[in-house]
């Protein structure tokens, strides 16, 4: 069933968040989120990569660099698909509190709004 939500010929992808704090020794500390995004496409090639920004903006990042197709993009609560030519398609990210109905919801219009640009 996830299989229809992954776009980009993808089989699997995973999704951890984590927070990173670096203190030094002088006591200054960092902080920022850490997205890690580890995925296999059907040829079963598998690759973990991370992301120093919040989930959806990491899970946006990550499908721009799978499809040469358009660009991904958040506009308020819609999920915005931008062609080569300029053109640009909308839907509606429903709110949720819970993170993976979001991430999943993401996924299923990115895969939907990737089939459009298939069809032409």
């Amino acid at each position: 069933m996830l299989e229809e939500y992954l776009p980009c010929g993808l089989r699997f992808l995973k999704i951890e968040e984590a927070f990173l704090v670096e203190i030094d020794k002088y006591g200054t500390h960092s902080a920022e989120d850490v997205v890690t995004i580890t995925w296999a496409t059907a040829d079963n090639k598998g690759q973990t990569e991370n992301f120093c920004c919040p989930y959806r903006e990491a899970l946006l990042k990550f499908l721009n660099r799978l499809q040469d197709k358009g660009t991904f993009f958040i506009q308020g609560d819609l999920l915005g698909f931008r062609y080569p030519e300029g053109k640009e398609v909308f839907r509606v990210l429903p709110f949720s509190n819970k993170k993976r109905e979001e991430v999943l919801d993401l996924l299923k219009k990115a895969s939907g709004l990737l089939r459009e640009a298939d069809a032409g």
